[in-house]
């Protein structure tokens, strides 16, 4: 019986040693695709340059698109989480939209909301506010009686039943 790692086949980098042989040219697969996509995204702005400086236009635009392209999509930022350049880019303009503004669970607050009463997020046990303080009977100074409501029966021994429950 063999055992056999599959982590660099299923895991995180799985693509990074796939590659794709193109006329002799050995290229990463994410490369070749974003490359692909560039130079076809480039077809129009080639046509339109074409008309100007000629047949230089046929290297040039290519060339800066592919450039533009594999910096957008493959080049990864050198600091923080390392993402791609266009999620860096995408994050910052959201950034920017967010900047002075307050978020609730992510979401903006609008800009007309005010904060009309702060509530403490937590109350001390021995606030008679809140509903499980306890309180000495005056009857009895070994004897705790519930702020609200009925009373439990009390142990002498701590005091409260609260604490086994």
């Amino acid at each position: 019986m063999s055992l056999y790692s599959l982590t660099h086949l299923t895991g995180r980098k799985r693509n990074v040693d796939r590659k794709i042989i193109v006329m002799t040219v050995e290229a990463n697969k994410a490369t070749f695709i974003v490359t692909v996509i560039s130079v076809a995204v480039s077809i129009v702005p080639t046509a339109i340059l074409y008309i100007f400086i000629g047949a230089m236009a046929m290297v040039i635009m290519p060339t800066l698109f592919g450039i533009a392209g594999w910096w957008l999509f493959r080049y990864r930022s050198q600091k923080g989480l390392q993402l791609p350049m266009y999620k860096l880019l995408l994050d910052r303009g959201r950034a920017k939209q967010l900047k002075g503004k307050a978020l609730v669970c992510g979401v903006p607050m609008p800009a007309e909301s005010a904060i009309t009463q702060i509530v403490p997020s937590s109350v001390s046990v021995d606030d008679p506010r809140h509903p499980t303080a306890w309180v000495r009977d005056e009857n009895d100074p070994h004897e705790f009686a519930p702020v609200h409501g009925r009373a439990n029966t009390t142990t002498k021994a701590t005091g409260r039943t609260d604490i086994l429950d």
